[in-house]
């Protein structure tokens, strides 16, 4: 089975497919001023489908970290289960929040801390609910740094050295997906001189869709193992 996340994103990059086959065409034997123009449609489509594909992935993995929050709320674990990066994820924006203010002023802070997030520190007692927001907050494109960070707190070390037995395929995912974030990030911000070509696009949507496909696979399998609650999809 795919993850509701996954199911999304494979929408998603047909999407971008059949954007692609969808290209500027020229009509007739356009004279130098219609070529021109045709040229710069077909950059500007270039980099339209590549900023999509990027955005498709960013949204694969909230989605992947929101259906894994879930499934950790769910599964009737005990605080000392839950991973530490998350317990502290969960934790940080009300401590970080009270180390802004006066002491007398954190009552009700403390108080919210309490009801939402002291639990997590009581060994023993069973997690009801997590805030997939509070995860990934921090993250602000998904570079492969960003990736590592965020699987790291589900307890994979290294999501790029586990996708194949293939160190230099594993390798060659990586680099494509930092890759696609820096041109995706590039064009966002107006860098005129980020013109993909058309193999670098094709590149880009295979390898997020190749990412996309073995990580829902390795976490699934990871995940199962690591919390002993059957597969999270």
């Amino acid at each position: 089975m795919t993850s509701p996340a996954l199911q999304e994103f494979l929408v998603g990059v047909e999407e971008v497919r059949a954007l692609r086959s969808h290209g500027p065409r020229a009509t007739g034997r356009p004279g130098h001023a219609q070529a021109a123009l045709l040229e710069k449609a077909r950059t500007a489509h270039r980099r339209a489908c590549a900023v999509l594909i990027c955005s498709h992935l960013e949204r694969y993995i909230y989605g992947l970290n929101e259906t894994l929050s879930d499934f950790l709320g769910s599964a009737s674990l005990t605080a000392e289960n839950i991973p530490n990066a998350i317990r502290l994820a969960q934790s940080k924006a009300h401590i970080d929040d009270m180390g802004q203010m006066q002491w007398d002023n954190r009552e009700a802070k403390l108080k919210l801390f309490a009801l939402t997030a002291a639990n997590l520190w009581r060994d023993g007692e069973i997690i009801a609910g997590l805030d997939a927001d509070r995860n990934i907050e921090w993250m602000k494109a998904p570079k492969p740094k960003s990736l590592v960070r965020l699987f790291r707190m589900y307890e994979i070390d290294n999501i790029f050295s586990v996708l194949s037995r293939s160190k230099s395929y594993n390798a060659s995912l990586q680099l494509a997906i930092a890759s696609l974030v820096d041109t995706r990030n590039g064009i966002a911000h107006g860098d005129r001189n980020v013109q993909p070509l058309s193999t670098e696009v094709t590149a880009f949507v295979n390898a997020a869709e190749a990412f996309a496909v073995r990580v829902d696979r390795v976490v699934a399998k990871h995940v199962a193992r690591r919390f002993g609650s059957g597969l999270p999809w």
